[in-house]
């Protein structure tokens, strides 16, 4: 960036010079510097795009598959009969008994 200078009017040194520097063949050394930060940049933002699409495209549908599925199991339980919930294999299940007393137990 050049117009930035700190010190006195005497004495003026540039605090950030950004001064392209041409190598023996002629090339502009700066271009190749940029050319190649666009490259990772572009890589960069296609990484993101594909992370959300992933998102968009399997995650979404699981999601809707898991509530209709949780739906459904619902709503079939509530049409069954009223005696069908007095039965006694239709209670309660009793998978917390396998953990006995310690009730900070994950699967």
């Amino acid at each position: 960036m050049r117009g930035h200078y700190t010190g006195s009017k005497a004495h003026r040194t540039p605090a950030l010079e950004c001064s392209a520097q041409v190598d023996e063949d002629g090339r502009n050394e700066g271009n190749e510097v940029n050319s190649y930060g666009g490259l990772v940049l572009g890589i960069a933002a296609l990484d993101g795009l594909l992370i959300g699409s992933k998102y968009i495209v399997m995650d979404t549908p699981a999601m809707r598959w898991a509530t209709h599925r949780s739906d459904m199991s619902f709503s079939r339980v509530l049409g069954q009969e009223r005696n069908w919930f007095d039965r006694s294999e239709n209670g309660e299940r009793q998978d917390g008994r396998a953990f006995g007393d310690n009730s900070d137990a994950t699967f």
